[in-house]
């Protein structure tokens, strides 16, 4: 099985290196600086499970064909651009499948655009990793989690593979039975954590420690439980207070990486994620009234941003 993966990043680099442990056949798919980087250094990723260092096989952008048994989308959402979908576009083929690892549900839509729903796998990952200067790929926490799950009849031998090289390493992988269930659990959650966090420029645990802060996760958290059960993914009793009791823990050091993102002047997703699903929520009529807030700041702190950028 030859496997693409668009991105040498943080999620889809420590993907790439545990499969490559494992003796799969992996190429990634980057731009000429990270390329450049790679066929230098190699890949290099340091993690408490093992690091890892050695040359990687890429491809640029020109240079794609129908050559892969899985094409693994594994870059930030916004640079899922229309020019890379038009060069992701020529791995097409029969037999060919694609698994987004992004944040959010907007590039589902985009992706079944190109490829038809048939052939494109939910996927989502639970890995904080940090992608330094030199191209180091760092390893933050004990969490690395993969799912994967097909959303049409076939593909069945393509997760099969995938999960007999991931069982040679020590990646916590899973083929779910209803992956846009467990997308959107995925998705109603981080939208909880990111919104508040970002919005407090806080941990959760910080957050909850204040007077009223933890029946404001409460309240934020139902408001985003709402968004999904209109769209037909409620949870479970269960799953939902899991969750909540993980968003409301007041010694919790948990945060989003789209606030490291934020406060480090990066580009962040804040539209793909915190945007898309405020707009999701008043499509089906709610009012949102938190995260109405919560998207009014993060609309307001990026347009100060590149006020501030262009005076510079």
């Amino acid at each position: 099985m030859r496997i693409l993966i668009a991105g040498a990043g943080g999620v889809g680099g420590y993907l790439g290196a545990r499969l490559i442990e494992a003796g799969a056949d992996v190429t990634f798919l980057v731009r000429e600086a990270r390329g450049k980087q790679l066929g230098e250094k190699g890949l290099v990723v340091r993690s408490e499970f093992g690091d890892f260092t050695n040359k990687v096989k890429t491809i640029g952008a020109a240079d794609l064909g129908p050559d892969y048994d899985l094409v693994v989308v594994a870059t930030k959402a916004y640079h899922l651009t229309d020019d890379l979908l038009k060069d992701l576009a020529k791995t097409k083929r029969d037999g060919c499948y694609v698994a987004p690892l992004l944040n959010g549900m907007q590039h589902m839509d985009r992706l079944d655009a190109v490829f038809g729903r048939e052939t494109v796998f939910g996927g989502l990952c639970r890995i904080s990793m940090v992608q330094e200067a030199d191209g180091t790929l760092r390893h933050l926490g004990a969490g690395h989690t993969y799912v994967f799950g097909k959303r049409g009849k076939g593909g069945d031998n393509i997760l099969d593979g995938l999960k007999a090289f991931a069982a040679k390493t020590k990646i916590d992988f899973s083929v779910s039975p209803d992956i846009d269930q467990t997308m959107w659990e995925k998705f109603y959650t981080l939208v909880t954590l990111a919104g508040a966090t970002c919005l407090m420029r806080a941990p959760i645990g910080c957050i909850a420690s204040a007077m009223e802060g933890r029946a404001f996760l409460a309240d934020l958290f139902s408001e985003a439980a709402g968004v999904a059960h209109q769209a037909g993914h409620t949870s479970p009793p269960g799953v939902y207070s899991f969750f909540l009791k993980q968003l409301s823990d007041p010694a919790s050091e948990l945060t989003a990486s789209i606030l490291r993102d934020l406060e480090a002047g990066n580009a962040i997703e804040a539209d793909h994620l915190i945007g898309d699903f405020y707009r999701r929520g008043r499509a089906f009529g709610l009012p949102m009234p938190l995260f109405r807030i919560i998207w009014i700041h993060m609309e307001a702190t990026l347009a100060r941003r590149e006020r501030q950028a262009k005076k510079a």
